[in-house]
């Protein structure tokens, strides 16, 4: 009995618990940002202007104004504001659809979508 007794005081332990550790606060842990330089400034106000004529292309496309959305993705283009692939890809979509569009109006007799494909053959220069 003496055997067991001490056999199973070996691995219960004395009833003495670990002291419970003291919490101590961290403090701020919020992430360090650096401040935003005029560069990334730019490249944001550059963003956001480019997705405004995206809108504005849409939005005119949507309410059947072909030739202020051809004039739109136009001067896009022209002012070199395309950086990436996205913006590229989002560009040549829309364009696509508005020669498409014009080409069904032109086709029609529309006199509108006959000068802003003009317009835009135009704007590729001389071939």
């Amino acid at each position: 009995m003496l055997i067991i007794a001490a056999f199973s005081l070996t691995f219960v332990g004395c009833g003495k618990s670990d002291p419970t550790p003291e919490v101590q606060a961290l403090g701020d842990i919020s992430p360090e940002t650096a401040p935003v330089t005029e560069q990334e400034k730019k490249k944001k106000k550059s963003y956001s202007l480019i997705q405004g004529n995206f809108a504005a292309a849409e939005e005119s496309l949507d309410n059947g104004d072909y030739e202020k959305a051809a004039q739109v993705l136009l001067k896009m283009q022209m002012s070199g504001a395309l950086k990436n692939s996205k913006d590229s890809w989002k560009y040549s979509s829309l364009m696509s659809e508005v020669q498409s569009v014009l080409a069904s109006a032109a086709a029609d007799g529309d006199k509108k979508a006959q000068r802003t494909i003009e317009m835009l053959r135009q704007s590729r220069g001389p071939r």
